[in-house]
């Protein structure tokens, strides 16, 4: 077969938009994984924290109880206890941000997969088209030789 695949070029072009995106569901992968790995950190942290701040809570206000301590000192347990609060709040929001992250992260995964099943697609409409060229040409070339042969039996005879 002398003649070079008409096409060989786009070829080449869908095979690497196919490996870019086979890459890209990859990394999406990983990106999915980290975001979800992230999320149980933060759950757990707020898990634990939960456990342990109603009990920090007790032991400071233990630490006062029974005592005369001034107006002054108590405004600084009641900071220092809506403190605790407003970090288990802060935590919340870091959980309910990783979980956006993780959906988010899932809706990119469900993308590159779609992007991939499509290259994969347009990639194998293009490797069945030249199949199919690489047939018609070794037809024509078997044609080619089989009318040279004829040719020449006809020389031949003559």
């Amino acid at each position: 077969m002398s003649k070079k695949y008409a096409l060989q070029d786009l070829l080449k072009v869908r095979e690497l938009r196919e490996e870019a995106a086979s890459k890209a569901v990859a990394k999406a992968q990983d990106k999915l994984k980290a975001c979800e790995q992230y999320l149980e950190k933060k759950r757990k942290e707020l898990a634990d924290y939960k456990e342990w701040r109603p009990q920090e809570e007790k032991r400071m206000y233990d630490k006062i109880m029974k005592k005369e301590i001034s107006q002054e000192k108590l405004r600084e347990v009641k900071a220092d206890i809506a403190v605790l609060r407003d970090r288990e709040v802060a935590i919340e929001k870091e959980v309910e941000e990783a979980e956006v992250a993780v959906q988010e992260a899932e809706q990119g995964l469900q993308k590159a997969k779609d992007d991939h099943k499509a290259s994969m697609r347009e990639l194998e409409k293009i490797k069945e088209h030249k199949d199919i060229w690489i047939e018609e040409a070794k037809k024509e070339e078997e044609f080619a030789m089989d009318k040279e042969l004829e040719e020449f039996r006809k020389h031949e005879i003559e």
